[in-house]
């Protein structure tokens, strides 16, 4: 029995009714196909923030690799333009015999 002096039974049955009504009156009123339209909605989102995650990840990396080029390029030109080159062929000032 419950509080209310009514069988458990009987109590169950009738909560089951009244949510089968609401859940026609909701299925009537099309509030399951707006959740759908809602779930649909989510799911393309979500599609969309991880092809702009991918993205993000792309062009990291290719920041990265362009950062390390730069770095590269700027070592070869400071180490080229820092060494002495004599043309072949040229005289000397006579130090080496």
């Amino acid at each position: 029995m419950t509080g209310l002096g009514l069988p458990r039974k009987r109590v169950h049955a009738q909560t089951q009714k009244t949510q089968r009504r609401i859940w026609v009156e909701k299925a009537g009123a099309g509030e399951f196909d707006r959740d759908q339209e809602a779930a649909d909605l989510l799911g393309a989102y979500e599609a969309r923030i991880a092809a702009l995650e991918r993205l993000v990840g792309q062009q990291t990396l290719e920041i990265e690799f362009l950062k390390k080029a730069q770095k590269l390029a700027r070592s070869r030109t400071s180490a080229a333009s820092s060494a002495t080159t004599v043309p072949p062929g040229s005289p000397s000032n006579g130090g080496a015999r």
